[in-house]
């Protein structure tokens, strides 16, 4: 009887583990095979795979894990394809993980043609990851090393459970523990958080690589005045000096804005950046290579004294390639 139960017990794990990876896999291979045909009908056959990374170009578990599972798929040999092998030769992860290539932006032309001279690729493999609490968005797309021309992209839905939870969990996790560590560390240097309008914070709470710039922020507080604060540092990774516009209000459409925990929206009065203030709706300002730049954002005061933030939204228009975008933060602890 005990024999029985036991291998009764060990099937239905068994089928649990593989409906779960049946889940993912089976979009995955079905990436496969239709992005597979399409290179190979384009004549590519060395390809580099990066990890997939999120909307603000972070590098998560989940990301490197399901770009892991993809290469594989991509080398079995005639198992996947109706046709026999479609000859595709992937770089190593270590290869290319030494390339140097962080995604903290889109892929430019001249980081395409570095990364074919060194390894003589044809097409880079890139994905995104949009997380949601009960499924995850994959988009895949092949380009073309030599044109930056896509040559195929697609979109899955991923269940968010098992295997893949379980990475993301350790991503939020690890982010959860360092902002508990930075804030116990402040807490214990003799009232170094007790800080005026006028003093920097040189923490960093978190931070976000988008549109190549570097955004950090350094912490939120309520001011003397009531109104909440936020301090942020920008530093322009781009290879020429840059003007980033910070928006108050873009067009009645696109707004810097902040929420508390209750879903209470505060709208931005007020920019501070290299010593300039706002003029009218948004504060211009060019951001030389590699420096530094010190920003404060001021809200409106609704009288609400609140210790966390749950979203901070900042508007952002890049003049030289004209875009509109935004880098937001969350669930951000209040400074004392």
């Amino acid at each position: 009887m005990k024999k029985k139960l036991w291998i009764v017990v060990t099937l239905f794990f068994s089928i649990l583990l593989i409906t779960e990876a049946n889940g993912y896999e089976k979009e995955l291979k079905n990436i496969a095979v239709k992005m597979g045909r399409k290179i190979a009908d384009s004549g590519k056959k060395k390809l580099a795979v990066f990890a997939f990374k999120d909307e603000n170009f972070q590098e998560k578990k989940v990301g490197d894990f399901l770009a892991g599972k993809l290469t594989e798929l991509m080398v079995q040999k005639g198992k996947i394809y109706d046709s026999a092998d479609l000859g595709f030769q992937i770089l190593d992860k270590a290869v290319t993980d030494s390339l140097g290539v962080n995604q903290e932006h889109n892929l430019t032309m001249e980081e395409l043609k570095e990364i074919r001279k060194k390894t003589g690729v044809e097409a880079v493999v890139l994905g995104t990851l949009k997380v949601g609490e009960d499924k995850i968005i994959l988009t895949v797309r092949t380009v073309d090393a030599e044109s930056g021309m896509v040559i195929y992209s697609m979109s899955v839905k991923l269940a968010n459970q098992g295997k893949l939870k379980g990475l993301i969990g350790q991503d939020e996790g690890k982010k959860e523990k360092k902002q508990e560590k930075e804030i116990v560390e402040d807490s214990n240097n003799d009232g170094a958080s007790e800080i005026s309008e006028d003093d920097f914070p040189s923490r960093i709470i978190d931070k976000k690589k988008i549109q190549g710039f570097l955004f950090e922020l350094n912490g939120c507080r309520i001011g003397d005045d009531e109104r909440p604060v936020c301090y942020l540092t920008f530093t322009n990774l781009k290879k020429i000096d840059y003007n980033l516009d910070i928006f108050i209000d873009y067009n009645h459409r696109y707004y810097t804005e902040l929420y508390d925990m209750e879903g209470k929206k505060y709208m931005s009065q007020e920019v501070e950046a290299a010593g300039k203030a706002l003029n009218l709706n948004s504060l211009r300002n060019l951001y030389v290579q590699k420096i530094p730049v010190q920003v404060k954002i001021y809200f409106e005061n609704k009288g609400s004294n609140f210790s966390k933030i749950s979203l901070l939204k900042v508007c952002l228009y890049g003049v030289h390639d004209y875009k509109q975008f935004f880098v937001e933060f969350k669930n951000i602890p209040v400074m004392k």
